[in-house]
Order: C-alpha cells, then structure tokens, then sequence
C-alpha cells in the first residue's frame, strides 16, 4: 500500500506540475513532425482540459519513470540492509541524465522517422494519415521511455554491479523471468496490434538485458578473476 501511495503521489505532483505548461510540452511532443518535415494534419475534436490533461500525464509519466523504477526497486530491496537500499540513490542520480538522453534521442531521431515511415505508406496506399491527440501522445511516451531505457541500462548495470546489488549469477539466473516481466511491461506500456511490432519492441530490450549479464560478468571476473565456467562445474 506505501508503495502505490508513493507511486500515485510521484504522478499525481508530476502531472500538476505538467499541466502548468501543457502547451509548451504539446509543443515539444509534436516537435517530430516539423523535423521530419510532415504537416500536422488535424487531430480529432480537441476540448482544452482533457487534452492538456492527457499532455500533463504522458509527459509526468515520461519525465519521472525512472523515479518510478527507484521507488519500486526499493520496495523490491527492502529485505536487504539499509546501506544497500540507500545505495541505489546515486544510480538514479546518474542513470536519471543517462535516461533522459536517450529519450531525447528517440524523440529527435526515431520518431520523425517513423512518422516518415508511417506517412510514406499511408501515400503509397493512395490516403491521409491522421493522428488522434491521445494514441500520438501514447506512441512517442513510449518509444521516448524505450530509448531511454535501452540507452541506461548498461550504464545502470554497471553501477549496480559496483554496488554489489546485482551479480552475474543472479541475473543469469533469473534471465527467463526478466525476460518474461520485460514483455509483459511492453505490452502494457506500449499496446501494438499485431505480434510482429510487438516483436520488434521487445526484442531490443532482451538484447540489452543479455548485454547486461556479461557486462556484469565481465566486470565480476576482471575484479575477481573468477572463471565462472569453472564455478558451474563446482571446481572454482
């Protein structure tokens, strides 16, 4: 109950805060069409408070998920000491920017040229592509996160790993289930209509993952000298 409390009120801040400047961020978010050089065509019938309304909360949720990950990860953490929990503080300092840099990344350049990508076809298919407000905000809030993620997650699993808050036999370990969490938490964050773009969302993030566990390995085995090879074996 502390935790949805705490994770409601991170929203809730956040999305007023958002609010107060819902044309500028409006702004912002439909910046990919004037890069990728697409006219803005009309959205669907705009009402002034709900749509500044759905502006504040994509980009509350956008600009604080990995507050929401810190949250939850010291939730998942509280058996662990009190040093140990607290230690995760300086990986948000860090990996925060890191995050924030790749959306901005996803925001310059995948999206205008998916937009292209969206816009090229519609024309091949001899008709207009329109954009409804909500399904356009929902789209690049999740492909700013996306980017964002992929981009700290190496950086955050080294940190983590210096702070011996991650090992390389606990994240190989539970691969399978991390895996399984990272599809369900793409197919609710980013709803696709068909598995094929489902596929291609998701298949990013288990790539990265992978790439963690040895970044990890290899870090444990450049300070250690482990050979980890050998510990499956039970002769290291």
């Amino acid at each position: 109950m502390k935790l949805l409390v705490s994770l409601l009120a991170v929203l809730i801040c956040a999305t007023a805060l958002c609010f107060l400047f819902a044309r500028e961020l409006l702004s912002f978010a439909t910046l990919p069409f004037s890069w990728s050089g697409i006219e803005i065509r009309p959205w669907s019938p705009i009402r002034p408070f709900p749509s500044a309304m759905l502006v504040a909360f994509y980009s509350a949720v956008t600009f604080t998920f990995p507050v929401l990950l810190y949250l939850l990860g010291g939730y998942l953490l509280r058996a662990h000491p009190r040093a140990k929990s607290r230690s995760i503080r300086p990986v948000l300092l860090i990996g925060w920017p890191v995050y924030l840099a790749g959306a901005w990344l996803g925001h310059g350049l995948l999206a205008p040229m998916l937009l292209n990508y969206v816009e090229n076809l519609a024309r091949e298919n001899g008709f207009h592509a329109y954009y409804e407000l909500g399904a356009y905000l929902r789209s690049i809030a999740s492909l700013d996160i996306s980017s964002g993620l992929l981009c700290a997650l190496p950086v955050l699993a080294i940190l983590l790993s210096r702070k011996h808050i991650i090992t390389y036999r606990s994240l190989s370990r539970t691969r399978f289930y991390a895996m399984t969490a990272i599809l369900i938490l793409v197919t609710f964050a980013a709803p696709v209509p068909n598995l094929s773009t489902l596929a291609l969302l998701v298949a990013p993030f288990w790539v990265v993952y992978e790439l963690c566990i040895w970044i990890v390995w290899f870090l444990e085995r450049h300070q250690t000298g482990v050979d980890y090879s050998q510990a499956k074996n039970g002769t290291a």
